[in-house]
Protein backbone atom coordinates (compact mmCIF):
# COMPACT_ATOMS: atom_id res chain seq x y z
CA UNK A 1 0.00 0.00 0.00
CA UNK A 2 3.32 2.40 0.55
CA UNK A 3 4.15 1.86 -3.00
CA UNK A 4 1.85 4.41 -4.71
CA UNK A 5 2.67 7.38 -2.58
CA UNK A 6 6.36 7.04 -3.26
CA UNK A 7 5.82 6.16 -7.24
CA UNK A 8 4.08 9.85 -7.49
CA UNK A 9 6.76 11.84 -5.27
CA UNK A 10 9.44 9.89 -7.76
CA UNK A 11 7.21 11.32 -11.05
CA UNK A 12 7.17 14.72 -9.24
CA UNK A 13 10.71 15.39 -8.44
CA UNK A 14 11.60 13.98 -12.16
CA UNK A 15 8.98 16.74 -13.70
CA UNK A 16 10.88 19.38 -11.99
CA UNK A 17 14.08 18.00 -13.24
CA UNK A 18 13.42 18.33 -17.03
CA UNK A 19 11.91 21.94 -16.27
CA UNK A 20 14.85 23.19 -14.73
CA UNK A 21 16.85 21.53 -17.69
CA UNK A 22 14.75 22.96 -19.95
CA UNK A 23 15.07 26.36 -18.32
CA UNK A 24 18.64 26.15 -18.74
CA UNK A 25 18.71 25.47 -22.13
CA UNK A 26 16.06 28.47 -22.75
CA UNK A 27 19.08 30.68 -20.66
CA UNK A 28 21.38 29.04 -22.32
CA UNK A 29 20.11 30.03 -26.17
CA UNK A 30 19.15 33.36 -24.87
CA UNK A 31 22.80 34.15 -24.20
CA UNK A 32 24.41 32.32 -27.32
CA UNK A 33 21.53 34.81 -29.41
CA UNK A 34 22.89 37.85 -27.18
CA UNK A 35 26.01 36.58 -28.35
CA UNK A 36 25.37 36.17 -31.81
CA UNK A 37 23.63 39.38 -32.15
CA UNK A 38 26.49 41.60 -30.30
CA UNK A 39 28.83 39.69 -32.97
CA UNK A 40 26.43 40.82 -35.54
CA UNK A 41 26.61 43.96 -34.14
CA UNK A 42 30.63 44.58 -34.15
CA UNK A 43 30.86 42.98 -37.44
CA UNK A 44 28.34 45.35 -38.85
CA UNK A 45 30.37 48.40 -37.10
CA UNK A 46 33.41 47.26 -38.40
CA UNK A 47 31.78 46.68 -41.89
CA UNK A 48 30.56 50.17 -42.13
CA UNK A 49 33.99 51.71 -40.46
CA UNK A 50 36.42 49.53 -43.51
CA UNK A 51 33.62 50.77 -46.25
CA UNK A 52 34.13 54.18 -45.20
CA UNK A 53 37.94 53.61 -45.21
CA UNK A 54 37.80 52.12 -48.99
CA UNK A 55 35.76 54.86 -50.00
CA UNK A 56 38.50 57.10 -48.43
CA UNK A 57 41.09 55.42 -50.39
CA UNK A 58 39.60 55.17 -53.72
CA UNK A 59 38.40 58.97 -53.60
CA UNK A 60 42.42 59.44 -52.93
CA UNK A 61 43.59 56.88 -55.81
CA UNK A 62 41.18 59.04 -58.05
CA UNK A 63 43.15 62.09 -56.92
CA UNK A 64 46.50 60.56 -57.84
CA UNK A 65 45.22 59.18 -61.01
CA UNK A 66 44.00 62.99 -62.26
CA UNK A 67 47.95 64.19 -60.65
CA UNK A 68 49.61 61.62 -62.87
CA UNK A 69 47.30 62.04 -66.10
CA UNK A 70 47.96 65.99 -65.59
CA UNK A 71 51.19 65.23 -65.64
CA UNK A 72 51.66 62.80 -68.64
CA UNK A 73 49.37 65.21 -70.74
CA UNK A 74 52.04 67.81 -69.75
CA UNK A 75 54.57 65.46 -70.98
CA UNK A 76 52.77 64.88 -74.58
CA UNK A 77 52.41 68.62 -75.12
CA UNK A 78 55.98 69.27 -74.38
CA UNK A 79 56.82 66.52 -76.63
CA UNK A 80 54.66 67.37 -79.36
CA UNK A 81 55.92 71.14 -79.10
CA UNK A 82 59.10 70.02 -78.96
CA UNK A 83 59.17 67.86 -82.32
CA UNK A 84 57.07 71.41 -84.65
CA UNK A 85 60.04 73.86 -82.82
CA UNK A 86 62.67 71.01 -84.11
CA UNK A 87 60.73 70.79 -87.82
CA UNK A 88 60.72 74.44 -88.05
CA UNK A 89 64.80 74.90 -86.87
CA UNK A 90 65.88 71.93 -89.60
CA UNK A 91 63.43 74.56 -92.09
CA UNK A 92 65.07 77.53 -91.08
CA UNK A 93 68.72 75.77 -91.30
CA UNK A 94 67.79 74.78 -94.70
CA UNK A 95 66.46 78.27 -95.80
CA UNK A 96 69.57 79.24 -94.85
CA UNK A 97 72.33 77.26 -96.16
CA UNK A 98 69.62 78.27 -99.40
CA UNK A 99 70.77 82.02 -98.60
CA UNK A 100 73.95 81.19 -97.75
CA UNK A 101 74.83 79.48 -100.98
CA UNK A 102 73.05 82.60 -103.16
CA UNK A 103 75.51 84.94 -100.87
CA UNK A 104 78.62 82.76 -101.96
CA UNK A 105 76.88 83.54 -105.69
CA UNK A 106 76.86 86.93 -105.49
CA UNK A 107 79.70 87.63 -103.75
CA UNK A 108 81.66 85.70 -106.95
CA UNK A 109 79.50 87.88 -109.11
CA UNK A 110 80.50 91.33 -107.41
CA UNK A 111 84.17 89.67 -107.60
CA UNK A 112 84.35 89.37 -111.08
CA UNK A 113 82.61 92.83 -111.64
CA UNK A 114 85.18 94.41 -109.59
CA UNK A 115 88.05 92.89 -111.75
CA UNK A 116 86.44 94.07 -114.72
CA UNK A 117 86.21 97.70 -113.75
CA UNK A 118 89.67 97.28 -112.50
CA UNK A 119 90.46 96.51 -116.21
CA UNK A 120 88.47 99.20 -117.49
CA UNK A 121 89.51 102.10 -115.18
CA UNK A 122 93.15 101.04 -116.31
CA UNK A 123 92.35 101.19 -120.18
CA UNK A 124 90.72 104.51 -119.92
CA UNK A 125 86.98 105.54 -121.68
CA UNK A 126 87.97 104.25 -125.30
CA UNK A 127 85.24 103.63 -128.49
CA UNK A 128 85.36 100.02 -129.79
CA UNK A 129 84.56 99.53 -132.89
CA UNK A 130 80.96 97.89 -134.11
CA UNK A 131 79.68 98.14 -130.28
CA UNK A 132 79.52 100.39 -127.30
CA UNK A 133 82.33 102.21 -126.47
CA UNK A 134 84.21 101.31 -123.24
CA UNK A 135 82.73 104.04 -121.24
CA UNK A 136 79.16 102.84 -122.04
CA UNK A 137 80.59 99.29 -120.86
CA UNK A 138 81.75 100.61 -117.80
CA UNK A 139 78.93 102.59 -116.51
CA UNK A 140 76.54 99.48 -117.61
CA UNK A 141 79.04 97.48 -115.35
CA UNK A 142 78.70 99.90 -112.67
CA UNK A 143 74.79 99.57 -112.87
CA UNK A 144 75.45 95.83 -112.49
CA UNK A 145 77.32 95.92 -109.53
CA UNK A 146 75.31 98.23 -108.05
CA UNK A 147 72.24 95.93 -108.39
CA UNK A 148 74.13 93.07 -107.20
CA UNK A 149 75.77 94.94 -104.28
CA UNK A 150 72.22 95.98 -103.11
CA UNK A 151 70.71 92.59 -103.02
CA UNK A 152 73.58 91.32 -100.98
CA UNK A 153 73.44 93.58 -98.45
CA UNK A 154 69.55 92.72 -98.15
CA UNK A 155 70.82 89.00 -98.12
CA UNK A 156 73.15 90.11 -95.55
CA UNK A 157 70.06 91.73 -93.71
CA UNK A 158 67.63 88.60 -93.75
CA UNK A 159 70.34 86.47 -92.86
CA UNK A 160 71.33 88.90 -89.88
CA UNK A 161 67.79 88.43 -88.84
CA UNK A 162 67.21 84.75 -89.49
CA UNK A 163 70.34 84.44 -86.86
CA UNK A 164 68.50 85.92 -84.05
CA UNK A 165 65.14 83.43 -85.34
CA UNK A 166 67.23 80.61 -84.78
CA UNK A 167 69.03 81.45 -81.46
CA UNK A 168 65.79 82.27 -80.37
CA UNK A 169 64.42 78.93 -81.20
CA UNK A 170 67.98 77.20 -79.55
CA UNK A 171 66.84 79.38 -76.62
CA UNK A 172 63.22 77.98 -76.75
CA UNK A 173 64.61 74.29 -77.58
CA UNK A 174 67.16 74.37 -74.79
CA UNK A 175 64.11 75.44 -72.38
CA UNK A 176 61.97 72.99 -73.24
CA UNK A 177 64.80 70.01 -73.02
CA UNK A 178 65.68 71.27 -69.56
CA UNK A 179 61.81 71.26 -68.40
CA UNK A 180 61.02 67.84 -70.13
CA UNK A 181 64.10 66.46 -68.50
CA UNK A 182 62.44 67.45 -65.00
CA UNK A 183 59.65 64.87 -65.87
CA UNK A 184 59.56 61.12 -64.60
CA UNK A 185 56.79 59.61 -64.25
CA UNK A 186 56.15 56.31 -62.71
CA UNK A 187 55.62 52.95 -64.19
CA UNK A 188 54.86 51.05 -61.05
CA UNK A 189 54.84 52.03 -57.24
CA UNK A 190 54.51 49.57 -54.17
CA UNK A 191 54.26 50.48 -50.37
CA UNK A 192 55.27 48.17 -47.75
CA UNK A 193 55.25 48.54 -44.17
CA UNK A 194 57.30 45.82 -42.60
CA UNK A 195 59.03 44.39 -39.58
CA UNK A 196 62.43 42.87 -39.46
CA UNK A 197 62.47 39.77 -37.50
CA UNK A 198 66.02 37.00 -36.99
CA UNK A 199 67.43 39.72 -40.17
CA UNK A 200 64.20 38.54 -42.55
CA UNK A 201 61.20 41.18 -43.71
CA UNK A 202 58.07 40.69 -42.94
CA UNK A 203 54.75 42.51 -44.04
CA UNK A 204 52.49 44.25 -41.51
CA UNK A 205 49.56 46.05 -40.95
CA UNK A 206 50.16 46.87 -37.31
CA UNK A 207 51.20 50.73 -36.91
CA UNK A 208 53.39 49.22 -33.52
CA UNK A 209 55.16 46.64 -35.07
CA UNK A 210 56.24 48.60 -38.31
CA UNK A 211 60.52 48.43 -38.22
CA UNK A 212 60.17 50.24 -41.83
CA UNK A 213 58.68 51.32 -44.62
CA UNK A 214 59.98 49.47 -47.98
CA UNK A 215 59.17 51.56 -51.03
CA UNK A 216 59.71 50.20 -54.70
CA UNK A 217 59.05 51.59 -58.14
CA UNK A 218 59.84 51.95 -61.24
CA UNK A 219 60.50 55.35 -63.38
CA UNK A 220 59.66 55.69 -67.05
CA UNK A 221 63.18 56.18 -68.97
CA UNK A 222 63.22 60.17 -69.75
CA UNK A 223 65.88 60.19 -72.60
CA UNK A 224 66.21 64.67 -72.10
CA UNK A 225 68.03 63.58 -68.66
CA UNK A 226 71.42 64.05 -68.95
CA UNK A 227 72.67 63.17 -65.14
CA UNK A 228 73.64 59.80 -64.27
CA UNK A 229 72.14 60.11 -60.68
CA UNK A 230 68.78 61.54 -60.01
CA UNK A 231 67.70 62.60 -56.02
CA UNK A 232 63.86 61.74 -55.29
CA UNK A 233 62.10 63.30 -52.19
CA UNK A 234 59.61 61.38 -50.59
CA UNK A 235 56.93 62.52 -48.76
CA UNK A 236 54.99 60.14 -46.11
CA UNK A 237 51.70 62.19 -45.16
CA UNK A 238 49.99 60.73 -41.86
CA UNK A 239 46.61 60.24 -41.54
CA UNK A 240 46.33 63.91 -39.86
CA UNK A 241 47.74 65.36 -43.41
CA UNK A 242 50.60 66.22 -41.59
CA UNK A 243 54.27 65.32 -43.80
CA UNK A 244 56.89 63.36 -41.04
CA UNK A 245 59.45 65.70 -40.79
CA UNK A 246 62.44 65.55 -38.97
CA UNK A 247 65.76 67.61 -39.88
CA UNK A 248 68.10 65.53 -37.71
CA UNK A 249 67.06 62.63 -39.89
CA UNK A 250 67.17 63.96 -43.04
CA UNK A 251 63.40 66.00 -43.92
CA UNK A 252 64.17 68.91 -45.21
CA UNK A 253 61.95 71.22 -47.78
CA UNK A 254 62.61 71.71 -51.80
CA UNK A 255 60.56 73.95 -54.28
CA UNK A 256 58.12 73.25 -57.01
CA UNK A 257 58.08 74.38 -60.60
CA UNK A 258 55.14 76.64 -59.02
CA UNK A 259 56.59 78.55 -56.75
CA UNK A 260 55.87 76.83 -53.37
CA UNK A 261 57.42 75.69 -51.11
CA UNK A 262 57.01 72.09 -49.38
CA UNK A 263 58.40 69.67 -46.86
CA UNK A 264 59.64 66.13 -47.16
CA UNK A 265 60.39 63.37 -44.77
CA UNK A 266 63.37 61.71 -46.67
CA UNK A 267 65.29 61.89 -50.05
CA UNK A 268 67.66 59.32 -51.71
CA UNK A 269 70.29 58.64 -54.83
CA UNK A 270 69.55 56.48 -57.82
CA UNK A 271 70.75 55.50 -60.73
CA UNK A 272 69.32 56.73 -63.75
CA UNK A 273 68.12 54.71 -65.81
CA UNK A 274 68.20 52.03 -63.05
CA UNK A 275 69.78 48.71 -64.31
CA UNK A 276 67.69 46.86 -62.52
CA UNK A 277 63.69 47.44 -61.71
CA UNK A 278 61.63 48.03 -59.70
CA UNK A 279 64.42 50.38 -57.08
CA UNK A 280 63.98 49.79 -53.70
CA UNK A 281 64.40 52.09 -50.63
CA UNK A 282 63.41 52.27 -47.01
CA UNK A 283 62.61 54.97 -44.53
CA UNK A 284 63.03 53.91 -41.11
CA UNK A 285 60.58 56.07 -38.64
CA UNK A 286 62.14 58.59 -36.69
CA UNK A 287 58.65 58.05 -34.26
CA UNK A 288 56.22 56.13 -33.54
CA UNK A 289 53.18 55.75 -36.30
CA UNK A 290 50.30 55.53 -35.21
CA UNK A 291 46.85 53.67 -37.15
CA UNK A 292 44.98 55.12 -39.77
CA UNK A 293 46.22 56.07 -43.34
CA UNK A 294 49.37 57.01 -44.72
CA UNK A 295 50.22 58.75 -48.11
CA UNK A 296 53.57 58.48 -49.76
CA UNK A 297 54.59 60.95 -52.69
CA UNK A 298 57.40 61.16 -54.31
CA UNK A 299 59.13 64.49 -56.42
CA UNK A 300 62.12 65.29 -58.80
CA UNK A 301 63.19 68.54 -59.36
CA UNK A 302 59.93 69.66 -57.20
CA UNK A 303 57.92 67.56 -60.02
CA UNK A 304 55.26 65.17 -58.79
CA UNK A 305 56.21 61.78 -59.77
CA UNK A 306 53.54 59.40 -58.36
CA UNK A 307 51.97 58.45 -55.29
CA UNK A 308 50.41 55.91 -53.23
CA UNK A 309 48.22 55.28 -49.99
CA UNK A 310 48.50 52.06 -47.08
CA UNK A 311 47.31 51.89 -44.47
CA UNK A 312 47.72 50.93 -40.51
CA UNK A 313 46.17 49.00 -37.59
Amino acid sequence: MTTGPKVSTERKKGGKGWVIILLLLILALAGLNGYVYMNFKKAEKLNKQLSVKIDTLELIQKELEKKIQLYEDSIARLKASLDEKDAELAAKIAELEEKNEKIKRLQGAIWRLKKKLREYEQQGPKTGEGGPSLAEQYQQLQQEYQQLKQQYDNLMAQLSEKDQTIENLMERLKSMEEELGSFIPLKSLEVTPIRIKSGEEIPTKKARKVSAIKICFTPENNPHIKDDEIEIMFRIIDPEGVTLYNEAAGSGRFTTPEGREKPYTFKNTFVYPPVNTPVCTYWEPFTPLTKGTYKLELYYNGRFMGGQSFQLK
